[in-house]
């Protein structure tokens, strides 16, 4: 028996039964068409959580390893062991092929390289500690906007240091 035979057996039913049949059958189709998109919808945002903490690990991963990297750099670098890189020392290691093939890597140009001591030393010591250096290589990383973005970064934090000595000077009055 399908549809066709049923609807036809209704017709010798009273019209309020008729509609409590359709009204019934509407009713259970959406309900079964609802638990269906659930399981479906269920099952996307699962796999999307999944995905979204597999590139958050994977991100993580690489932030370390990239950390590692350019602290060995830094280590490298500093010839006299002071554990702060010299203007010198950093012109110097900017030489070496491997020090800029592995920039490369990390989407620093060789300009912006040779420019990153102005930008980093914010302090105007003329010395880069290391997390001076390897934030400062991470935070650069990328397209040009990177560039514009880190010499930012280093304004605001060269005029907080000139607002706390202000501050300091005005407090000894």
């Amino acid at each position: 028996e399908g549809w066709a035979d049923i609807s036809r057996g209704m017709e010798n039913l009273s019209p309020g039964v008729s509609f409590m049949f359709v009204f019934f059958i509407s009713l259970t189709t959406f309900a079964v068409m609802n638990v269906v998109v659930a399981a479906i919808v269920d099952g996307v945002v699962g796999e999307a959580f999944a995905v979204d903490h597999d590139c958050i690990h994977q991100s993580n991963e690489k932030r370390k390893e990239s950390t590692v990297t350019l602290y060995q750099i830094f280590r490298k670098a500093d010839k006299d062991g002071n554990t702060v890189l010299s203007r010198e020392e950093y012109t110097e290691i900017l030489k070496d092929e491997e020090v800029m093939g592995i920039l490369r890597e990390f989407e620093i140009s060789p300009h912006l390289a040779a420019e990153l001591f102005n930008v980093l030393d914010y302090d105007d010591s003329g010395h880069l500690d290391p997390k001076e250096f390897v934030e400062g290589c991470l935070q650069a990383q990328g397209e040009a906007r990177a560039d514009t973005m880190i010499k930012m970064h280093c304004d605001v934090m060269r005029l907080s240091s000139d607002v706390a000595s202000a501050v300091d000077s005005v407090e000894k009055y």
